[in-house]
């Protein structure tokens, strides 16, 4: 949420990337919950507008991994998703049914990930990604991005 960060100090900020992911994971946060919903983006952008960041020295930070849950494997690539659950699972933002005593996996959806990217384009100035290497061989999430960012 920044708050670490002065306000006063924000005109002197070339960029501000703000990393919208990880709000939950395998030992933190509301079991059930979206590590890095659509609508976290939308506050956290939301947020630093408020605090007056410009809107073209604002990125928004989408991940390209997923946590499982309730003895899910915890830690996953995009990439290892799809590999192991085939990519019609990865269509959305669960794998499994999500709740505190389930087993289950969430992640960005290239859907997800495509919205994000349009959001970033109208009220930021671009999009960062938390780590490029964990995309699909076929580029399924930077493709996402790409469409996002020049939809209109």
């Amino acid at each position: 949420e920044g708050g670490m960060i002065p306000v006063s100090s924000i005109p002197y900020f070339d960029l501000v990337n703000v990393m919208s992911y990880d709000a939950i994971g395998p030992s933190w946060g509301e079991p059930g919950g979206e590590h890095s919903s659509y609508a976290m983006a939308e506050r956290d952008l939301d947020l630093w507008l408020a605090r007056g960041v410009a809107r073209e020295r604002l990125i928004l930070g989408v991940p390209f991994y997923g946590y499982g849950f309730g003895g899910a494997k915890a830690n996953w690539s995009y990439r290892e998703l799809a590999a192991a659950h085939g990519i019609n699972a990865t269509k959305a933002d669960v794998i499994g049914d999500r709740c505190a005593d389930c087993r289950y996996i969430t992640h960005n959806s290239p859907a997800t990930i495509e919205k994000k990217a349009q959001l970033a384009a109208e009220k930021a100035g671009g999009v960062m990604v938390w780590e490029l290497s964990q995309d699909s061989p076929d580029h399924r999430l930077t493709k996402a991005i790409g469409r996002g960012l020049t939809r209109e």
